[in-house]
This record gives structure tokens, C-alpha cells and sequence, in this order.
């Protein structure tokens, strides 16, 4: 990296001579991407400075065709897309970008892995040799050292840990160890006694959120209030699983975030999230790295994440710029010793003393632990309902929309709360339709089908009677008519038997004389 005095100097040409594809900021995910977007219009509104944000889920040549009308000073792209400009746009291409003074890679531990190294590296030889390069990493690694060495000159290194595994004064960490057929009853519990003001659990005051009442204060408190949730999962079923089952439990708006859904709805379930004060959101790791939600005061691992890198980068999400922040991990029997192993002794004190050591949230067999097992007791029942509620409606939608093809496309957050009062199927057995999810045509035909079995005793017409005597007497008779004749068949069989059996002391003839 170049002295301060150099990006001074940069800054300053961009003032005095304000030329198109000034520079060029990488994000390894869209949400990211259009974070970066947003700060850049609120700091670079006063001097007229335009963008674009080059990502996937918009047509490309949308995006080609707003660069050729507005030339943009700054680009902010995934490596993907940028790529793919590189090979479709007309133009897109070196020459273009021969201007390029500044280039700026974010998260750059993961932009240099396996996923995003070989695209930077393409990146990097369509640039000029002669720019200004930052990195950013919150979590540092050989790799980036690498890049560095390979790409810049003299560089300069800033940090603000020791370690990149170091913890942060103001955030608090716990873990609970749960059974793994009674996790979900245990993260509705937690969300419960986290969100709900009139809940008052003595012990659980650790995870206990602001009150997301706004009424007395002004707009500046506001913002320093801590009233929301994100809920890491590892895989996109589950977070439309979760999505499903804790709407049906809780009364604050819950949002779900991962890769199965579109652009237009990732963001718009982003900015949801962080208008709403008080609301959950399920989201797999798109949602871990850089994104700066304010009013995150409550980070729950339903799934342990695999290394402790994303740890770090999940629990980031809270305690940010000074505020106070939690995280919790729920264990089950099957990931303790991997969280152990693989990621509580990789963190290191926030004093960077020594190791970080994670207390449990609740101390076994204490009068707080039994109360909690006698509450999950009480909720587990409902909650293994309502979770197989939730999956046979994440099932019915992905079938749905394999059905209809990938361009149709159905957010779980449009789907329906599942009813409390359907009866749910066993595992592995299929439900039986309801009526009303039948179409208006067969409810039409159901309605006239009921009515007419709806007679009340006594209020039968003769005429009626008379029909259903006659349609019985018709029944018997066939019956009857049925059975001679299989008795006339089986009596016609048996004689023919018996006349092909031969007398005995004489052969049976088939054929002719016997000779």
C-alpha cells in the first residue's frame, strides 16, 4: 500500500480532474456489494460522484447500457459478474479501465480462495501495473501475504488485533448444549426470552434484547438500540425450514436470507431487516461477512459453523462499532467436540492473553437448567408439529418450483404461516388433501357433494325412500345373478374334468385309436 499523503493526492485528482472507472471495489457477495453502493452515495452525494454496481440476478446488458449513458467513477462488482463483462460487454475491456487509480479488494481472505482466486487473478492482469491497492480482511491469512508480495509494492500492514481470531471486549459469548431432537424447541425458548419484554426467565437475562418500544426516545438513542436477531444456518432448506417454524411462535417479523432466492428479494429482504426493529433474521453465511446492521444485538449458531474463521465472521455481526453485543452457539451431542477442536481453541482472549475459553449459558443441574428443561418440556410437543408443518411446506414449494422451472421463483417469505390446527402427517407417510386447498371448481363439486349427504332424519321424501329401496333391490339382484352364474361356471368346469379322466386299467387317449 502507498502512504497516506498518496490517497490524499488520489482523492484530490478526483476533485480536480473527475474521470470515468476512477476505481474499482471487489465484494465476494452481492449484499455486500450494494452495502458498499449505499455508503458511497451518502459520502459521495456533496461532489456529484456516480457509481455502479455490477452483480448478478440483473440482466447484464441492463447494466451495460446505464455505463454507457452515466460512466460511472466508481465500480463495485462481485469478480463473477465482473468478469462476465468482461467477456460480453463491447468495450469492457482494459483500455477501458487504463484510467484505473485505486483498487480496492474487501474480504480478501475469501476473495483469494478457491472460489474467487482464479477470477481475481484475471482481474488483476486487466488493471493497470501503476494504482493504489487495499485490502481488507477481518480474519487474515497466508494467502492474502501472498497476494501482497505478488502484487503490491512495499506494503504497508495495519491492524487492529493482535489476532485475527481475537475476541472483542464488548461482545459476550455463550454456548448450550442441547439434544439434537429438541434444538429447535430450545431456539424458539431463547428467541422468546431474547424478544419479549414480559418474559423474565432469572438467568437468561444474559440474552435479553432492549425493548424494541421506541415511544420515549429520540432517533439518536434509537440507532444505539440492540432489539434484532440474525439466526446462522448452513444450509438454504433450513433457513426456509426455520423461517417457517418461528413465525408460527413468534409475534416479531421473521426474515429469511440465502442463496435460493434472487436478487431483487435478497435485498429486499436485507433492507426489511434492517427497517424493522425487533425482527429475526434466518440466513445462511451470505449473510456473515461485512454486512453492517446496526441494531443486531443477538447472534444465534443454530449450526456450528465449520471453521473458526467463520465464527469470527458470524458473531462480527454483533457488538459493532462500540455497542454491546451476544452471541450464542447451540451444541448438540454430535458437534461439541468438533466445536472444541476446531474453533474454541483457535480464539484467543480479547486481551489477547491467552485462549478464549466460552462459558456455558446455563450451568448444568442448577434451578435455572431444570426450570429450562421442565419450559422445553412444555413446548416440545408444538414445536415438533409445527416443524413438520414447516417442512412439508419448504418441500411443496421446492417441488413447485422445479415443476414450473427456474425462472419461477416463490420466497418463503410469501408463503403462508402454516395452520396450527392441521393435523400434520406422520414421517414418511403423505397427507391427506385438505379442501381447501383444492381448486374452485372442486370445492364447487364438494359443496354439492356435502349437501346432498346433509339430509336431516325425517325430512326424506317418499320419493326418496322409494329410490334408495329400488337401487338396493337392483343390488341384491346382481349379487344374486352374480353368483349363479359362477356357480353354473365352476359346475360346467368340473364336468369337463372329470370326462377327460381315464377308466382305470385303460391308457387315457389323446389322439386317435390307441394301437
Amino acid at each position: 500500500m502507498r502512504s497516506e499523503s498518496s490517497t490524499a493526492q488520489s482523492q484530490r485528482k478526483l476533485l480536480r480532474d473527475p474521470h470515468p472507472f476512477f476505481a474499482l471495489i471487489l465484494a465476494p457477495t452481492r449484499e455486500l456489494a450494494a452495502q458498499v453502493q449505499t455508503q458511497f452515495h451518502a459520502l459521495g452525494k456533496t461532489i456529484g460522484l456516480s457509481t455502479a454496481l455490477l452483480v448478478g440476478g440483473v440482466p447484464i446488458t441492463q447494466q451495460s447500457d446505464l455505463m454507457k449513458v452515466s460512466p460511472p467513477h466508481v465500480v463495485i462488482a462481485t469478480p463473477g459478474r465482473f468478469v462476465d463483462h468482461l467477456k460480453k460487454t463491447k468495450g469492457f475491456d482494459e483500455l477501458k479501465f487504463s484510467n484505473l487509480r485505486i483498487l480496492v479488494i474487501d474480504e480478501a481472505d475469501r476473495m483469494l480462495g478457491v472460489d474467487f482466486e482464479s477470477v481475481i487473478e484475471k482481474i488483476l492482469c486487466i488493471v493497470p501495473a501503476r494504482r493504489q491497492t487495499f485490502l481488507f480482511s477481518a480474519t487474515m491469512t497466508d494467502k492474502v501475504g501472498k497476494l501482497q508480495r505478488a502484487s503490491i509494492h512495499d506494503p504497508v500492514r495495519v491492524s487492529t488485533r493482535k489476532s485475527k481470531f481475537q475476541s472483542l471486549t464488548n461482545l459476550r459469548q455463550y454456548v448450550h448444549l442441547v439434544p439434537q431432537c429438541e434444538i429447535d424447541s430450545y431456539l424458539v425458548y431463547f428467541l422468546r426470552v431474547a424478544l419479549c419484554p414480559e418474559i423474565q426467565v432469572p438467568g437468561l437475562d444474559l440474552i435479553k434484547l432492549q425493548s424494541t418500544s421506541t415511544e420515549n426516545l429520540d432517533c439518536d438513542n434509537q440507532s444505539f438500540m440492540s432489539t434484532s436477531v440474525i439466526v446462522f444456518t448452513r444450509t438454504r432448506v433450513a433457513s426456509n425450514r426455520l423461517n417457517l417454524l418461528l413465525r408460527q411462535f413468534l409475534r416479531q417479523p421473521v426474515i429469511a436470507l440465502n442463496g435460493d432466492m434472487p436478487q431483487a428479494q435478497r435485498l429486499g429482504a436485507l433492507h426489511k431487516f434492517k427497517r424493522t426493529q425487533g425482527a429475526v433474521l434466518v440466513a445462511t453465511d451470505v449473510a456473515s461477512r461485512g454486512l453492517d446492521i446496526p441494531q443486531v444485538g443477538l447472534v444465534v449458531n443454530y449450526d456450528v459453523p465449520l471453521d473458526a474463521k467463520i465464527y469470527m465472521h458470524r458473531v462480527g455481526r454483533t457488538a459493532r462499532a462500540g455497542r454491546l453485543g451476544c452471541a450464542l452457539t447451540l451444541l448438540t451431542q454430535y458437534s461439541v467436540t468438533f466445536f472444541l477442536k476446531e474453533i474454541e481453541s483457535h480464539l484467543i482472549s480479547a486481551g489477547g492473553l491467552g485462549h478464549e475459553r466460552i462459558p456455558a449459558l446455563v450451568e448444568p443441574n442448577s434451578s435455572v437448567d431444570k426450570q429450562l428443561e421442565k419450559a422445553i418440556e412444555e413446548l416440545n410437543m408444538g414445536v415438533k408439529e409445527a416443524s413438520l408443518r414447516a417442512n412439508q411446506a419448504v418441500e411443496s414449494m421446492r417441488k413447485r418450483v422445479k415443476s414450473k422451472g427456474v425462472t419461477i421463483f416463490t420466497a418463503v417469505d410469501d408463503l403462508p404461516t402454516p395452520n396450527i390446527n392441521e393435523i400434520a402427517a406422520k414421517p414418511g407417510l403423505k397427507r391427506t388433501s385438505w379442501a381447501s386447498e383444492a381448486p374452485a371448481s372442486k370445492k364447487q363439486e364438494i359443496s354439492e357433494v356435502m349437501n346432498a349427504m346433509s339430509t336431516v332424519p325425517g325430512e326424506q321424501t317418499n320419493e326418496n325412500d322409494h329410490m334408495s329401496t329400488s337401487i338396493n333391490k337392483q343390488r341384491k339382484r346382481r349379487n344374486i345373478s352374480n353368483t349363479k352364474e359362477k356357480s353354473r361356471m365352476n359346475s360346467n368346469n368340473n364336468k369337463k374334468n372329470k370326462s377327460r379322466t381315464s377308466k382305470p386299467g385303460k391308457p387315457f387317449r389323446k389322439h386317435g385309436k390307441h394301437k
